[in-house]
């Protein structure tokens, strides 16, 4: 028996859905989970990894036909930002506190050099450094940076542009300077 499952969309998200393109739909549907990177030793992927992840799956394409088990247990590559450090369970944008931190402060890099987006970095003209990531969301969208990097064989070279304008005003800040939707 199948549950048919309602999920209730913003207006905004509404609207966007309603303007793509059959066109726009095909490019979306070839979304990688995550992209592999092995002569570098490096991976780039959305959102980011749970500590309790120990393998990716063996086809990065995302594929909303696959269980709800399988789409939960991979639905971070594209969506973390935040984690509980005593739990180490994703915290909703929502509900993030100074006693939470980004995914990335406790990645290990058992994946290679993790290089991310989703998490705006409004206030940075430069991407964030950790360890064992860079996150690359300069906040083009919001007039902040475009960013991009380069990997060579011996170094890598980041780039970055200033956006001609502010495309979208939607974030504001937060206690501890944590972005989140207005």
């Amino acid at each position: 028996m199948n549950k048919k499952t309602t999920v209730k969309l913003s207006d905004e998200t509404l609207e966007t859905a309603n303007a793509l393109s059959i066109a726009d739909i095909e490019f979306l549907q070839t979304a990688k989970l995550y992209i592999l990177l092995p002569d570098y030793n490096a991976i780039a992927v959305h959102g980011g990894f749970r500590e309790t992840l120990t393998e990716l799956p063996t086809d990065s394409t995302y594929d909303p036909s696959i269980s709800k088990r399988m789409r939960e247990k991979y639905s971070h590559l594209y969506w973390l930002r935040y984690i509980d450090t005593t739990t180490g369970h994703p915290v909703r944008l929502a509900d993030v506190t100074d006693v939470h931190c980004h995914w990335s402060e406790t990645y290990d890099g058992r994946f290679g050099h993790a290089y991310d987006g989703h998490q705006s970095y409004q206030s940075e003209d430069k991407p964030v450094e950790s360890p064992h990531a860079t996150g690359l969301d300069l906040g083009a969208v919001y007039g902040g940076y475009l960013a991009a990097i380069t990997l060579t064989e011996t170094k890598r070279k980041i780039h970055t542009v200033k956006a001609k304008r502010v495309y979208y005003k939607s974030f504001n800040k937060t206690k501890g300077g944590v972005q989140r939707p207005l």
